[in-house]
């Protein structure tokens, strides 16, 4: 057996890909939505629609949601599905963002 095998390094996935390259989250609820657990934002999106509002630069996700869900939810800044992919597809739809997953 040769040391190379061990040595390969890891592709990632393109979903991995898609969520690094576009500032991507995601956050898995199993109380809000049990159709649809998963939601996603995208960071730099939601940065700057808040801009007027608070800077939401550092907060974290629960945080943003909590505050602005509403107002994220009505621009369709947010989105959801049965898996993370699919809230990932979702978000990248509503917000005009072209991925392959």
């Amino acid at each position: 057996m040769s040391d190379l095998l061990f040595d390969v390094p890891r592709n990632k996935a393109r979903l991995e890909i898609a969520k690094e390259t576009h500032g991507i989250e995601t956050f898995r609820s199993s109380i809000d939505r049990k159709d649809k657990p998963w939601m996603a934002i995208v960071r730099p999106v939601i940065v700057k629609a808040l801009e007027g509002y608070e800077d939401v630069s550092k907060m974290e996700f629960g945080q943003i949601f909590a505050g602005y869900c509403r107002l994220l939810d009505d621009w369709n800044l947010v989105g959801y599905g049965e898996t993370e992919a699919d809230a990932v597809l979702d978000v990248c739809r509503n917000c005009e963002i072209g991925v392959i997953l």
